[in-house]
């Protein structure tokens, strides 16, 4: 019969789509999982980048530790050498005690330089430590990355072609159906669904007689419950 030819390839075209939609669920979710990888993988590069401004901050402060060091250092040994050419007593007393202020100065710059050499060395060993933990996360999350995007490109190859096939699916399927499948399509996953021990499988509403008897006879029906197209499972 040329009516059940039609509905049989209506029925088809649902399972299609339905076929169709779980690809694109897969594609959706695995691009959703490479998303967040790469959010990981650009975090841990973050960390790394913390972690080496925080080496390059500590090598700072010690050479400018250093260098006030040396500055220091170097008035000490001019004012030395001015007390062993002066000869005024008053200039003599004046100059050692400039010697003296340096002294201590040096001596608080010695425990904050040594401060500084044990930042530096700390941020060293944090550096060291989250470059090999990166370095092993980043290969595993890359692998894996790698992974789902050959099985994305997969799956967008697959999804592709079923939007071809689809064309052919839709020949001599009647608009009126079409139209209503599409309507329903919009608000429901399931827009198609076989009616079971005389109720309809999505909502369980129970369907009259006379309405079995026209699904019976490949007719297109609508669900009074939850207006989803109908079909006999059995038929």
């Amino acid at each position: 019969m040329e009516g059940t030819h039609v509905f049989d390839r209506f029925i088809a075209l649902v399972k299609f789509d339905q076929e169709t939609i779980a690809i694109k669920k897969k594609i959706d979710a695995l691009e959703k999982e490479t998303g967040a990888l790469k959010a990981n993988l650009a975090t841990l590069n973050e960390n790394l980048d913390t972690a080496r401004q925080l080496v390059q901050t500590a090598q700072k402060e010690v050479q400018l530790q250093e260098l006030r060091m040396q500055e220091l250092d170097s008035k000490e040994k001019e004012k030395r050498k001015q007390l062993e050419t002066t000869s005024s007593p008053k200039e003599y007393t004046g100059i050692k005690k400039e010697v003296e202020h340096l002294q201590h100065a040096q001596h608080a710059y010695e425990s904050e330089l040594v401060d500084s050499w044990n930042k530096l060395e700390n941020a060293k060993a944090a550096f060291a430590l989250v470059a090999t933990e990166i370095e092993t996360g980043s290969a595993a999350i890359q692998t894996e990355i790698a992974h789902k995007e050959t099985e994305l490109s997969a799956l967008r190859a697959e999804f592709r072609q079923q939007e071809q096939l689809r064309q052919e699916k839709l020949k001599d399927i009647p608009e009126e159906w079409l139209t209503k499948y599409d309507v329903m399509h919009l608000r429901v996953s399931n827009p198609v669904v076989p009616v079971y021990n005389n109720c309809c499988s999505a909502c369980f509403e129970e369907i009259p007689q006379v309405d079995l008897t026209q699904l019976a006879r490949r007719k297109m029906m609508q669900c009074k419950g939850c207006f989803r197209l109908l079909y006999l499972a059995q038929a």
